[in-house]
């Protein structure tokens, strides 16, 4: 019953994070070698002190948020594994 749930748990977060990529992605303006934003014009667009979290929260935050999901089904995937022994 406990793998079931946690099956299922795992594959509505999957659902949910390519739900997201998917209607977001097309809103994704690609970043080539030839053209780098202006830095400190994202950061006054975001009202952000920080450039290091301007970085974070302008190009890279999508990238960021898949970093985080692997990171977590992971963490989940190992916890269930586990169990099972």
């Amino acid at each position: 019953m406990r793998t079931r749930i946690f099956n299922i748990v795992v594959a509505v977060f999957l659902g949910i994070a390519a739900v997201y990529v998917v209607l977001y992605l097309r809103d994704v303006e690609l970043v080539f070698h030839d053209y780098t934003p202006d830095i400190v014009t994202i950061a006054r667009e975001l009202n952000v002190r920080n450039l290091v979290s301007t970085i974070y929260l302008g190009p890279r935050v999508y990238d960021t948020f898949l970093e985080v999901t692997v990171v977590i089904l992971s963490v989940f995937g190992m916890k269930h594994v586990r169990g099972q022994r």
